[in-house]
């Protein structure tokens, strides 16, 4: 799971730094808004696991931390099955399923 969390973490930090290559792009291209501080970034980041089945659940040294993420094409489809368990997950139900997406499945 560490592993999984530090390349989430380096992937927002790349996100970051191509962030302020484009900010500055732009601003040399339409100096106009040189003065304007950009408020608010997002990042569509594309990502996928080894079996294709995404992370779904709580990170255990976070209790503010869930997540659902990691299913590269096939988000829209997971989107909602995520979403099912974790309502579940938060409602404390059993959710059998969610063991098929834990994210220290690949430390073995």
């Amino acid at each position: 799971m560490k592993r999984e969390l530090q390349y989430l973490q380096d992937m927002i930090i790349r996100y970051m730094e191509k962030y302020d290559i484009l900010e500055g792009h732009l601003k040399t291209m339409f100096p106009k808004i040189k003065d304007i501080e950009i408020e608010y970034k997002y990042c569509g980041a594309f990502t996928s696991t080894q079996d294709n089945l995404g992370f779904i659940g709580k990170e255990p040294n976070n209790e503010k931390l869930w997540f659902d993420l990691g299913y590269g094409a096939n988000g829209i489809l997971f989107a909602i099955l995520g979403g099912q368990m974790l309502t579940k997950l938060y409602k404390g139900e059993e959710c059998e399923d969610l063991n098929l997406f834990r994210v220290d499945r690949f430390d073995n």
